[in-house]
């Protein structure tokens, strides 16, 4: 009864009211302070225990909280003088501050839609500084807590999936930040000055040195969740002021933009100053630091520089666990990255110190890994190639020059050259050696067998030597950097394809070659004359082990628990070279994506189309769903979209026929399995996970297979006018 009254209510409160004088008595009469004080009280009666949740209580507060949000929209229309709004208000804000999150978001849209309106900002003027203390409370990782935090026990009640919830926090997390975002750019000094505040009080606090001073921090734990916190609230002030200068349009702007930028610059130099040891938190500082190069002048931004550099070559720790590895290595990738944001942003502000900063990453690289060095080699390119620095062209092939050779580096060559060399390339010869010694037969089950000193020696030489085994990802890394976001109409874009151009096409057969062993590697066709070992091994290689939120019977934890205890088993050979592999093949399909961003480059070479058709699908028995969907996805749609309108009738007249007849074979033959699986009934839950997952991954082609579809002719009743390129396939 009290939900259908509550029903009532919202449909009576949130109605249109021809006369003024009805929407006085029915809506006007509720927003007198004795009407919202009733429902303050109503509220406060209304709430549950976490513990011992009430599921009909619990759901008439929510339709509770419905009706107090929906009575918003007549807050221009009532009557000032005989409503008390701040009260309202302040009961809104109330439900906001619900530890039940889904409480709590049904008012976060009235804030943002307030907040981004400046005669509605007025009415919630008094209250702004609670609402920004609420929402940088609520700025917080909730899926990181344990299932005992408050929240998760109102989760628990709300969502039958993790799917659904970790949807509804991504969402509700989006619209926090939005809250504190919009008011840092409508209130921008108290905003900074607040900021301030709140980071000084914790850093302080004994939280707060936790934070500054555990080197590993437990990620579930309070300190950590919320040491993030005030990384992501400060990044969102941040943006908050980017967006203010847009917003301000009064007479003294450029007097407060001055005034604002020292107080920005303040606050940089102090989180500067700040020395975290968990490489977690020390990836989000980095992160951080590149929101606020847009605000901070040229010897900030340099100091910025030198913080990212300085992160970039974190130590490692000594006899650090394989986890512990991973995160550093997460760091430091991090910050090459970030350093490459900066370049894309200012390009122009390094010009005057572009000699100073070779010679800096000169004498970084032998303290990075190969793979962290090409990051920082971009870094060098794109400035570059983007400021207005004399000698481009010398600066470029200085980069670049040394990575493309690789391609014609005889053991590279002879790797490329059959598929017996390719396995010799990844170790797998020297893999099958080591079983030997241990005794493993065919078939066996490696995750049984424990890692011993000397497979814990070959596999570290194995690392090391797969972070070099094919020139792929630095060709893509430097090639996608140089042209990312650059209109292909500026003379920064015309250089570099002139640069680009002939040093590309003489590797792009490679590159095709180094796909086409890729997935005869996955054949099993192809092992029939290898060892009876060794074809169980490759065999483990390219098993898929991969968790799906809502599919996999399996929880995300257990499944987390096994791969690790994997890394102590043989197991962990098996899985390292599977990763190797399909790594490799995801920065192939990426590098023709970037090189068909090369106008004609990658289509006026003869042939290409059949070339390129037999290294993605010439070994196609072994070619996974997960993996069709990437190609599709990343390479294929990418092939299609760039191909300019004047190679469509060459190009496509070799490549469509093809790519449809086999994408067309595998759709009919997968869903076909899957109906005749649907007809027989299997109670087993391992089997019906799998097919679960499979039948997942086929819809997840098949929608990447209709937007291929669309990419070559376009879509009926699009808004959008069709491409060149569609016209032309279309013709």
């Amino acid at each position: 009864v009290k939900i259908l009254t509550v029903d009532c209510l919202h449909i009576l409160f949130t109605r249109s009211f021809n006369e003024e004088i009805d929407l006085e008595q029915i809506v006007g009469s509720i927003f007198k302070p004795e009407g919202i004080q009733l429902l303050g009280t109503i509220y406060s009666s209304i709430q549950n225990d976490p513990d011992d949740i009430d599921d009909e209580l619990y759901a008439f507060t929510k339709k509770f909280t419905e009706m107090v949000v929906g009575l918003s929209e007549h807050l221009t229309k009532i009557s000032p003088d005989s409503s008390d709004i701040n009260k309202y208000l302040e009961l809104v804000l109330s439900t906001t501050t619900s530890p039940s999150l889904t409480i709590s978001s049904i008012s976060l849209n009235f804030w943002g839609y307030m907040l981004r309106d400046d005669a509605k900002i007025a009415i919630i003027d008094k209250i702004i500084p609670d609402l920004l203390e609420v929402a940088a409370s609520k700025l917080v990782n909730y899926s990181d807590f344990n299932e005992d935090h408050i929240s998760q026990k109102f989760l628990a009640v709300d969502f039958n999936s993790q799917a659904e919830t970790y949807s509804f926090l991504g969402n509700y997390k989006k619209l926090i930040d939005d809250i504190i975002r919009l008011i840092a750019c409508v209130k921008a000094d108290m905003g900074l000055l607040w900021l301030n505040n709140r980071l000084e009080s914790f850093f302080s606090s004994e939280l707060g040195n936790q934070v500054i001073n555990s080197a590993k921090l437990d990620h579930h734990g309070e300190p950590f969740i919320l040491g993030i916190s005030q990384l992501d609230i400060t990044e969102s002030c941040v943006r908050g002021i980017v967006r203010w200068k847009i917003y301000y349009n009064k007479a003294n702007y450029n007097e407060k933009l001055d005034q604002l930028l020292i107080q920005v610059e303040e606050l940089a130099q102090k989180l500067l100053n700040v020395e975290l040891k968990d490489p977690v938190l020390l990836k989000r500082l980095g992160q951080m630091y590149v929101q606020f190069t847009p605000l901070l002048k040229e010897h900030m931004i340099f100091k910025v520089i030198e913080k990212l550099l300085t992160l970039s070559t974190f130590e490692y720790p000594s006899n650090g666990t394989e986890e512990e590895t991973s995160l550093v290595k997460d760091l430091r990738t991090s910050c090459g990255t970030e350093l490459n944001r900066i370049a894309f942003l200012m390009p122009e502000s390094f010009k005057n110190i572009l000699d100073d900063l070779e010679q800096v990453i000169e004498n970084l690289l032998p303290r990075l890994t190969p793979t962290e060095a090409v990051t920082f080699k971009a870094f060098l390119l794109v400035v570059s190639q983007r400021a207005s620095v004399p000698n481009k062209d010398e600066r470029f092939i200085k980069v670049v020059e040394p990575e493309i050779a690789a391609w014609t580096n005889p053991d590279t060559m002879k790797g490329l050259s059959e598929l017996q060399w390719f396995m010799e390339r990844l170790g797998i010869v020297q893999i099958a050696d080591y079983f030997k010694t241990r005794n493993i037969s065919p078939g066996a089950d490696l995750l049984k067998t424990p890692m011993d000193e000397q497979g814990l020696k070959l596999k570290s030489d194995l690392k090391e030597r797969w972070s070099t085994i094919f020139p792929i990802r630095t060709t893509r890394l430097l090639l996608q950097y140089s042209i990312e976001k650059l209109p292909h109409d500026t003379p920064e874009f015309k250089n570099l394809l002139r640069l680009w151009r002939p040093r590309v096409i003489p590797i792009i057969p490679h590159i095709l070659q180094l796909l086409y062993q890729i997935q005869a590697y996955h054949n099993p066709a192809n092992w029939t004359d290898l060892p009876e070992v060794v074809q169980s091994f490759v065999r483990d290689t390219t098993v898929e082990r991969f968790w799906q939120m809502g599919v996999s019977i399996q929880t995300r934890d257990s499944f987390l628990e096994e791969s690790e205890k994997a890394m102590n088993t043989l197991r962990d050979f098996a899985d390292s070279v599977g990763h190797i592999v399909r790594y490799t093949r995801e920065y192939v399909f990426l590098s023709i994506a970037s090189i068909c961003e090369l106008e004609d480059t990658f289509y006026t070479i003869p042939g290409i189309a059949d070339l390129f058709w037999r290294a993605a699908t010439g070994e196609k028995v072994g070619i996974t769903l997960h993996s069709w969907k990437h190609m599709i996805n990343v390479s294929l749609r990418a092939v299609i979209k760039k191909c300019p309108p004047t190679n469509v009738d060459d190009f496509m007249s070799q490549l469509l026929p093809q790519m449809f007849n086999t994408l067309d074979e595998l759709l009919i033959n997968k869903w076909e399995k899957v109906y005749i699986s649907g007809m027989n009934f299997d109670e087993n839950d391992d089997q019906l996970s799998e097919e679960m997952m499979e039948e997942h991954l086929l819809r997840q082609v098949t929608q990447v297979t209709i937007r291929l579809l669309v990419d070559c002719v376009g879509q009926y009743g699009y808004k959008n006018p069709l491409t060149p390129t569609q016209k032309a396939i279309r013709k």
